[in-house]
């Protein structure tokens, strides 16, 4: 159901380009996409052509961003490699934007070279999420994780991973 959920969304980037272009006047370059099924969820990720156009928004003063970067190097790390770059979004009060550059080792892009980007993917999810629950970001969150979501651009060595937190208790 996954493989053909992401053959579907290959097949559907054009179509959701064009749409938001047409309904927001928004020109994307990329398209993300993935599925939680047993919570019936999922997440798409637009990146705009133009990325210096973004707000960014403050971390909490409660959380240690440098301290999440941190663990999300070393999950990364003991996934693959240290990322050569770690830039993450506080996009609002219960979701985080992490992008990773330059995460693949050899062995994977040798996998890409081969086309087994979909086995890839496949694998690479449940192994990302568990690295990412043994390093307990939420420690350094101080809120507890509801979901994460992953996808990669293969061509370019990229990854990006949202984390979903749990409502805060009041």
């Amino acid at each position: 159901i996954l493989e053909t959920r992401d053959l579907l969304m290959n097949d559907l980037e054009e179509e959701i380009k064009l749409q938001l272009h047409k309904i927001a006047q928004l020109d994307i370059k990329e398209i993300y996409a993935d599925w939680n099924l047993d919570m019936k969820t999922g997440m798409i990720i637009a990146v705009l052509e133009n990325e210096d156009a973004k707000d960014d928004i403050a971390w909490p003063e409660k959380i240690n961003k440098e301290a999440f970067h941190d663990k999300v190097n070393l999950a990364s790390k003991r996934a693959q490699k240290t990322p050569e770059s770690t830039e993450s979004f506080f996009l609002n009060e219960r979701t985080i934007l992490i992008r990773r550059q330059g995460i693949f080792v050899e062995i994977e892009k040798e996998l890409i070279k081969g086309g087994f980007i979909e086995e890839l993917k496949l694998v690479k999810r449940p192994l990302e999420r568990g690295l990412l629950e043994k390093v307990n970001l939420e420690e350094d969150l101080n809120q507890q994780i509801q979901e994460m979501f992953f996808d990669w651009n293969f061509n370019t060595d990229k990854g990006y991973t949202v984390v979903l937190l749990a409502p805060a208790e009041n």
